[in-house]
């Protein structure tokens, strides 16, 4: 019975040497390591330039874990932090405006610190935030890709008919509306009209308002009202401009043809798909551009993907950089 017994104990020491040499092999392979993690830090203190939940599904179908904090631009780089030390790999940033140099040149630091990528979305970060070593990308869009957009289609309307020459004179007469809460709305009109000369279509302007959203309407109403001139298109910033571009034409009676059927042309841009096609369904918008927030989200949720995994950020996307950014265009969503 004894030698049993130090058989079954010689035979338990064994089992419990070779389990332990199975765990500690495990170990050394990264078994144990946490999984690798896919982090948003959203700053952009007003609606996001990406879709937070195409990000998180992202990183589940790539088995990846995920986390979303919001910071204050001035807490950005402790934020940032606190997400590197909780095992992120990738960190996938809003701004709402440029980055401070000090805050950029802290990013950098982190970045090379951890070896986290930092993909920038929203607002640009502003020059030197993304360096040169293939740490830190921006992914977004161009508000003068807008414009572009926009000027196709309001020379394609005044070639075509849409927006008639009343007057003649082979010139498209616009007066230009724009909430000045839309921080673009420079580049936007600046690239509006060069879009149209570049399709040889040349514009005379008749008037120009900004201000509030809420009171874009009153001033329409009684500055336009004074117009010796009808124009023959309305170029907006934004879906408030257009709402009040509309409801001023109509009180004013501006119509594009003889028997009242239509508007004149109003166009604007949208900040993503569903606000564009609210504008065309409600206001009667003759053309409208928005900022493609699921393929930016989309093209981001990949790029951080393959961050995480130490592959080249843009695999499998079809996008090329130009240096560290990646554009893509608005797109254009027009009646019918």
């Amino acid at each position: 019975m004894k030698h049993f017994f130090v058989w079954v104990l010689r035979i338990f020491l064994m089992a419990a040497v070779l389990f332990g040499c199975y765990e500690l092999t495990l170990y050394l392979s990264g078994q144990f390591d946490p999984p690798a993690m896919v982090g948003y830090l959203d700053a952009s203190q007003g609606e996001p330039p990406v879709d937070a939940e195409l990000l998180r599904q992202g990183a589940a179908d790539a088995q990846l874990g995920f986390c979303q904090r919001q910071a204050l631009p001035n807490e950005l780089a402790a934020a940032a932090r606190q997400l590197c030390e909780e095992g992120v790999q990738a960190l996938v940033i809003s701004l709402g405006e440029p980055l401070s140099e000090g805050t950029a040149a802290e990013m950098l630091a982190l970045a090379r610190e951890w070896g986290v990528t930092l993909l920038y979305t929203g607002e640009k970060p502003g020059e030197g935030a993304l360096g040169q070593e293939a740490l830190a990308w921006y992914l977004g869009s161009d508000p003068a890709l807008a414009g572009e957009v926009l000027g196709q289609r309001a020379a394609m309307l005044f070639r075509e008919g849409g927006a008639p020459d009343f007057n003649e004179d082979h010139l498209l007469q616009y007066l230009w509306l724009a909430d000045e809460a839309d921080a673009h709305r420079g580049v936007l009109r600046r690239y509006i009209l060069e879009e149209c000369e570049h399709y040889g279509v040349y514009s005379n302007e008749l008037g120009s308002l900004e201000g509030p959203a809420g009171s874009l309407y009153e001033q329409a109403l009684a500055e336009w009202g004074e117009l010796a001139a009808r124009p023959e298109i309305l170029l907006c910033s934004g879906p408030e401009a257009a709402e009040a571009a509309r409801q001023a034409a109509q009180r004013l009676g501006w119509h594009a043809g003889p028997e009242g059927q239509e508007l004149i042309p109003i166009l604007c841009a949208a900040p993503n798909e569903p606000a564009a096609r609210a504008l065309l369904e409600t206001s009667g918008l003759a053309g409208c551009c928005y900022y493609d927030l699921e393929g930016v989200s989309r093209a981001l949720a990949r790029m951080a993907v393959n961050a995480a995994q130490h592959e080249f950020v843009a695999r499998d996307t079809g996008l090329e950089p130009n240096g560290s950014e990646f554009l893509l265009p608005y797109k254009a969503l027009l009646p019918g």
